[in-house]
């Protein structure tokens, strides 16, 4: 089904709120005077990071870092943690600033935990399970098999899984979501009020939002489902595939 005689009122409402709400790039550095951490680690079995105020640069738990890792700082002044050689059994508990941005990438199979933090984060998840705290702007991506967990999502986020990790959001406290699901992904979310979703699904899961949205644009285009809710403001859907749209409740234009 395409889009109704609104579409163009749809895509600048849309536009609008994803525009204002959501992140346009990785991690909102350029905004912050706290450098940014890059971890790039697949050797680690797990990874958590907290948030601790008087901190004023990565520390780890104990100390020092596990054999093969090095904090270093670019040229940019940023900060990066790499390691491609630790141990497999290597754990890493780390102290960081609780505003500094965070980009998490090639995570292998490394289970991570991030507290919450007031920081943007940007995560490529991978096999390992993943659990995340508040945190600024989100953007997560993953191309692989391991669990994303979010209790609350405080902040607008981008959330992207296309072979077939799931998301799972206890309670949505944002104004902006935009998710795009493939393979066999699938997204849920308990409880929630949003200013603008947007869910794109070529998986053959399931996504579904249990909470209200003002804007929305909800687009199948394979055998899973899109379920929402309620949407009291701008709704389109277009299905190009078998799954199903549906939306329980709905006021205004749709």
């Amino acid at each position: 089904m395409l889009y109704s005689f609104f579409r163009s009122e749809l895509c600048a409402a849309m536009a609008l709120c994803l525009a204002v709400f959501l992140p346009s790039t990785a991690c909102g550095a350029e905004k912050t005077r706290t450098p940014t951490l890059n971890i790039v680690a697949p050797c680690l079995n797990s990874l958590h990071i907290r948030a601790q105020k008087g901190v004023t640069q990565p520390e780890p738990a104990n100390g020092q870092w596990p054999a093969g890792l090095q904090l270093a700082t670019n040229s940019d002044g940023s900060l990066s943690l790499a390691g491609q050689n630790c141990q497999t059994d290597t754990k890493l508990t780390l102290t960081t600033p609780p505003n500094m941005p965070l980009v998490i990438t090639s995570t292998g199979r490394t289970a991570i935990q991030v507290d919450d933090r007031k920081g943007p984060v940007f995560l490529q998840a991978g096999s390992g399970a993943v659990t995340l705290g508040r945190t600024a702007e989100l953007n997560v991506t993953s191309d692989s098999t391991g669990a994303i967990t979010i209790p609350v999502l405080a902040d607008s986020a981008r959330l992207r899984s296309t072979l077939s990790a799931p998301f799972m959001i206890g309670k949505v406290q944002a104004p902006a979501l935009a998710i795009y699901l493939g393979g066999s992904a699938s997204f849920t979310t308990q409880q929630g009020k949003l200013e603008a979703l947007e869910i794109t699904s070529n998986s053959t899961a399931d996504a579904v939002f249990h909470g209200e949205t003002s804007v929305a644009a909800l687009h199948v285009e394979n055998a899973g489902n899109i379920l929402v809710d309620k949407a009291t403001g701008t709704l389109a859907t277009e299905r190009d595939g078998k799954g199903k749209i549906v939306v329980t409740s709905t006021q205004g234009n749709h």
